[in-house]
């Protein structure tokens, strides 16, 4: 390696020699390498010219068949035909107006059969149960039948015991007189085959009322003497039975008693003593 470098050198004027042999490279042992001076000019580098491979030929023009869809079948649309309303006929002025819509029901007010079944507000049975078809309690001293019941004042069971119906204004009745009453109000279904919940009022009616037990209100009696207020049979026909357990339905069901009447009926029970034939009681014949 020395060699070759001195016989570079050799080819060299002295000057240039000497100038060239300060700036060899001892290149010596390895790894001994020194640095160029600071004022030494390298050849430029060179690089070769790269050289690209050729573009790829251009593709041909792609073509792609056309594509073909079915034609989209649609349900032909059915739209319902409208139904317009009847225009309500002209009514001449003189002519009836039209029959009201039974469909409607009945308004129970305003003066017109709204249903068309011939009955009017309070009077149509559909209007039974409507506030202003309900009767009022009966005032008992105004002289009007207020609960509509075919009773007035002191007449109507309600009023027993009114301070306008004050007790004691009629003497109580006697056995035979509340006989013949009994036959009137009760014969149609107490007396003869027709005993209905077992009660027999055939005469004598006390043999099967006093001291028996009442069919509806074990415990209670049909009469106690000489107290009405624990006699089922007086509270049945006063309206009051519920006050011992006693269930709806007065006596008699068609036709109620008048306030007097039912206060004569229980004068006979409060006069009664144990024995319902005794000869100092008002009841007796």
């Amino acid at each position: 390696m020395r060699a070759t470098a001195l016989w570079i050198v050799a080819g060299c004027s002295a000057p240039e020699r000497a100038r060239d042999a300060a700036a060899l490279v001892d290149v010596g042992a390895p790894g001994d390498v020194k640095a160029p001076p600071p004022d030494a000019v390298l050849p430029d580098a060179v690089l070769p010219d790269a050289v690209l491979p050729d573009a790829a030929p251009p593709l041909p023009d792609a073509v792609l068949p056309d594509a073909v869809l079915p034609d989209a079948v649609l349900p032909d649309a059915v739209l319902p035909d409208a139904v317009l309303p009847d225009a309500p006929p002209q009514q001449p002025p003189d002519a009836a107006p039209p029959l009201p819509d039974a469909a409607a029901g009945e308004r129970c007010e305003g003066g017109e059969d709204d249903d068309a079944d011939g009955l009017t507000d309070c009077d149509d049975p559909d209007c039974f149960l409507a506030p202003r078809c309900l009767p009022a309690p009966e005032v008992c001293d105004d002289g009007r039948d207020n609960d509509l019941d075919g009773r007035a004042d002191c007449c109507d069971p309600t009023c027993a015991g009114a301070p306008a119906c004050p007790r004691g204004d009629a003497p109580p009745y006697t056995q035979a007189e509340l006989q013949a009453h009994l036959t009137v109000w009760c014969g149609g279904c107490h007396m003869g085959e027709q005993r209905q919940s077992g009660l027999s009022l055939d005469p004598p009616f006390t043999d099967k009322t006093v001291g028996v037990q009442s069919a509806q209100v074990p415990g209670v009696a049909l009469i106690e003497p000489g107290d009405r207020l624990r006699s089922f049979f007086w509270l049945k026909v006063a309206g009051r039975q519920r006050e011992v357990g006693g269930g709806f339905g007065d006596m008699p069901p068609r036709e109620r008693l008048c306030a007097d009447e039912i206060e004569r009926l229980g004068g006979f029970i409060d006069a009664l003593v144990d024995s319902p034939h005794a000869a100092d009681s008002p009841g007796s014949p």
